[in-house]
């Protein structure tokens, strides 16, 4: 699940890999018995801020960060995972070293992605470690 965009609630959340994304889309479309639901969107792919389609631009916008070092332990745990559905050269990078081994050679393939490179442009960042009262504010 990527960058989430409600037509009919006019809002678009920017999905941060690693950050309750998931949790938030699903929250969204009603799950977890909250009154979300939605049924007009469009589901985009980790879309930063910047790169979403112009016809959305007057949308609300929002995302969430998380402490990065707890970010990248996410990221290095899911790689590692029977659920992890990308390259098979990332799964192998994180099976093949131990997490203080596999954040070097992570940074020099990837370089560091940060999270503002996503969110430049929202209207509110949340924090994960700050969620429920961060969603709290979000529905009303």
């Amino acid at each position: 699940m990527g960058t989430f965009v409600s037509t009919s609630k006019k809002f678009v959340f920017v999905h941060v890999p690693r950050t309750a994304g998931a949790f938030i889309v699903n929250l969204c479309l009603g799950k977890h018995g909250f009154k979300l639901k939605d049924r007009g969107y469009t589901d985009y792919h980790h879309l930063s801020c910047k790169n979403i389609p112009e016809e959305f631009s007057e949308y609300y916008k929002f995302g969430f960060m998380r402490n990065p070092f707890d970010r990248f332990v996410s990221i290095y745990f899911y790689q590692r995972g029977d659920r992890y559905p990308g390259p098979t050269k990332n799964k192998e990078l994180a099976l093949n070293n131990n997490f203080n081994e596999w954040i070097y050679k992570w940074v020099d393939l990837f370089g560091n992605v940060e999270q503002l490179d996503f969110l430049d442009g929202v209207d509110f960042i949340g924090k994960y470690e700050t969620l429920n009262k961060d969603l709290t504010f979000l529905c009303k």
